[in-house]
């Protein structure tokens, strides 16, 4: 009996070789496609989103060094810059200056008729203190006469020159010079082109 334990014993129960590697290809798990096909989409996804990203990335850092160099090449010009600001600055003040010798060039003719004929409006016993010409083509007149009657000939006899229109007396006062009695007065017109 002791030669049949010892044979019992030695039974492998356990499949051999052959048999456990067709269990082992029996038993691997099937691969579901369902649960692949999303996650293979995600990576898809994640992957462009990190690649768009690094695109992104690369391109700020592009445009960072292109600031950088630009900065670089304003700072280098901003002499230059501001030399052209100040030219340009005195440029305008020469234009300026320009039109206004021109504006004066052109009324410098009418202004030295206007003068020419306030003479010859003047009657005896009336003298001028102040005679102002505007652009805005009206005289104003000031003065000093030994009658009302004189400030009123002064009056028509600028009405009927070439020169001066539409004449108006805008005040006349009584006063006295020396204790001799005056009439001071101001008289504004036009003036033709």
């Amino acid at each position: 009996m002791s030669s049949a334990m010892t044979a019992a014993l030695r039974i492998n129960l356990l499949p051999t070789g052959d048999k456990t590697r067709q269990r082992r290809r029996l038993t691997l798990p099937r691969i579901n496609l369902g649960g692949i096909v999303p996650a293979v989409v995600a990576c898809v996804v994640v992957g462009g989103v990190v690649l768009v990203g690094l695109q992104q990335e690369h391109g700020i850092r592009r445009a960072r060094a292109r600031l950088a160099d630009l900065t670089a090449v304003k700072q280098q010009l901003a002499p230059q810059v501001a030399a052209v600001e100040r030219l340009r600055a005195t440029r305008a003040e020469l234009t300026r200056r320009l039109h206004t010798v021109e504006s004066l060039s052109a009324h410098r003719r009418r202004a030295a008729d206007q003068i020419a004929a306030l003479p010859y409006a003047l009657p005896e016993r009336l003298w001028l203190t102040t005679a102002t010409f505007s652009d805005s083509m009206k005289a104003r007149i000031e003065g000093v006469a030994l009658s009302p009657l004189t400030v009123a000939d002064l009056v028509a006899r600028l009405d009927s020159t070439e020169v001066f229109r539409k004449a108006n007396l805008v005040s006349a006062e009584a006063g006295k010079i020396d204790e001799t009695a005056v009439t001071r007065f101001v008289v504004q017109c036009g003036l033709v082109e």
